[in-house]
């Protein structure tokens, strides 16, 4: 919840970004691998699929933007090994 807020009231910036995009990743490695002993209502599945897809919409449209970044930001992203 902290970080659709953050994307729908406020600019984030590229740590929370990143760990926006972190946190929905392992959310989805305990659901599907993990021993989740639950049901989750159809609604609150669609709402995770629906938010961790708009986040990465974000994420690369935000990457495809260098031109309005600060140059801090873009030596950032050049450092890290992870971003693609």
């Amino acid at each position: 919840m902290y970080f659709r807020h953050m994307y729908a009231n406020a600019k984030p910036k590229l740590q929370d970004r990143v760990e926006s995009w972190e946190n929905y990743c392992n959310l989805f490695r305990v659901i599907l691998h993990g021993n989740v002993n639950m049901q989750l209502p159809n609604e609150w599945l669609w709402d995770m699929v629906d938010e961790f897809i708009y986040q990465f919409q974000r994420w690369c449209q935000y990457r495809g933007k260098l031109q309005k970044m600060p140059s801090d930001e873009i030596e950032m992203l050049k450092s890290c090994d992870a971003v693609q």
